[in-house]
C-alpha cells in the first residue's frame, strides 16, 4: 500500500523537528528522522531573507548556508563544510564547491583543445572522503553545470559517462542546473530538465536527485532587452519534468545579474505567488512522490463494436 499524501501546514507557519538522523532511502529519497524528505531549496541567500523564503514554502536553504540562522526559522541548511557545524540539529547536508565541472583555463598554446574541468574527478573524490572522515553521518551534495547532458555536449557518449561517473563517486547526492530560458532564452529546450533528470538517474543509480530550477530572467549571457521573462508555467513545468523523471529535490535559482544593481532574488510577484502554491502542493505529496512505484495495476480494453472502453 502507497502512504497517503497529508495535508502540509501553511508555508512558514510550522518549524521542521531538529535533526537526529539523515538517511538515504531505497526509493533515492532523503529519509529525516525516519521519514522522508523533500527538499525545497533556495540557492546562495542571505540569511535575511530566510524568513521571506520560509513563508513562500522553501524549507532548506543551500549554498552559503547558515545552520544557526536556518534553525531560527525552523528550516534546514546544506552548508559547505565546517568543522563546528558537525552535528547540527538543523544541518541536513554538506555541499562542494559549486560546479566542479565547469571547463577550467584552456591552454593558450592550443586554443582549440577542449578545456578540462576546473576540478578533477580525484580531487572531488579527495574533498569529499575528508568530509566523510571527519563526518560519516551527513550526506554530501554535488552540483553539476548542464554540461553532463547529453543534449549539451558534443564529446562522444563514453567519455560523457566515464567523467560524470567518476564525478558522481565524490558526492552522495546529485544535482545539477540548467536554464532553457534565463541560459538561452529558449523555451523550446524546456524538456531538457526532464531528460537532464533521467541521464543523471542512470550515472547517479541509488543516490538523491535534484534540479535547479530557473524562476527569473536577469541573465548576464545575455542582452538584456533581448531576454524573455521566464513565466510561473515555465517553472511549473520544469519542476513536475524533473519530479515525473526521478528528482527526490527541487532547489530555485533566483538571482538576476541584470539590470543592476544584482539582486539575489528577482522573482516576480507573479512568480512569487507560483512558489508558494508550487511548494505547498510538493510538500503535500511528499510521502507519495517520494514512496516506491504505485502496485496498482491499470488495464484498459476495448469493448463491444469498439465504441466503448472498459477500465
Amino acid at each position: 500500500a502507497q502512504p497517503q499524501a497529508q495535508p502540509a501546514p501553511a508555508a512558514g507557519a510550522s518549524a521542521l523537528e531538529p535533526i537526529k538522523t539523515v538517511e538515504i532511502g531505497k526509493n533515492r529519497e532523503l529519509v529525516v528522522n525516519g521519514k522522508p524528505f523533500l527538499p525545497i531549496m533556495s540557492w546562495a541567500q542571505p540569511s535575511r531573507m530566510y524568513p521571506k523564503l520560509a513563508r513562500l514554502g522553501f524549507n532548506t536553504f543551500c549554498g552559503t548556508a547558515d545552520p544557526n540562522a536556518a534553525q531560527a526559522v525552523g528550516r534546514y541548511a546544506v552548508a559547505s563544510f565546517r568543522p563546528n557545524w558537525i552535528g547540527h540539529p538543523y544541518l541536513l547536508a554538506w555541499i562542494h564547491g559549486d560546479e566542479p565541472d565547469m571547463p577550467g583555463p584552456g591552454d593558450p598554446n592550443n586554443p582549440q583543445a577542449r578545456r578540462a574541468p576546473r576540478t578533477s574527478p580525484d580531487r572531488l573524490l579527495a574533498v569529499y572522503q575528508k568530509i566523510k572522515e571527519a563526518d560519516p553521518v551527513r550526506p554530501v551534495f554535488v552540483t553539476f553545470t548542464g554540461g553532463f547532458a547529453r543534449e549539451t555536449r558534443e564529446t562522444d557518449e563514453a567519455a560523457r559517462t566515464k567523467l560524470y561517473g567518476e564525478f558522481i563517486q565524490g558526492a552522495d547526492v546529485v544535482g545539477f542546473d540548467i536554464y532553457p530560458i534565463y541560459g538561452s532564452g529558449y523555451a523550446g529546450h524546456l524538456n531538457w530538465v526532464g531528460s537532464a533528470v533521467g541521464q543523471l538517474r542512470e550515472l547517479g543509480g541509488p543516490r538523491p536527485l535534484y534540479a535547479w530550477i530557473e524562476t527569473s530572467k536577469g541573465s548576464k549571457w545575455m542582452t538584456y532587452e533581448k531576454q524573455p521573462d521566464v513565466l510561473p508555467r515555465h517553472t511549473r513545468n520544469e519542476v513536475w519534468q524533473a519530479i515525473i523523471n526521478g528528482a527526490t529535490a527541487i532547489g530555485y535559482f533566483t538571482h538576476a545579474w541584470v539590470p543592476k544593481p544584482e539582486t539575489t532574488f528577482a522573482p516576480t510577484p507573479e512568480m512569487q505567488d507560483e512558489l508558494k502554491r508550487l511548494n505547498a502542493q510538493l510538500a503535500r505529496l511528499a510521502p507519495v512522490l517520494l514512496a516506491g512505484p504505485a502496485s496498482v495495476k491499470i488495464e484498459m480494453k476495448l469493448v463491444g463494436e469498439g465504441t466503448e472502453l472498459a477500465c
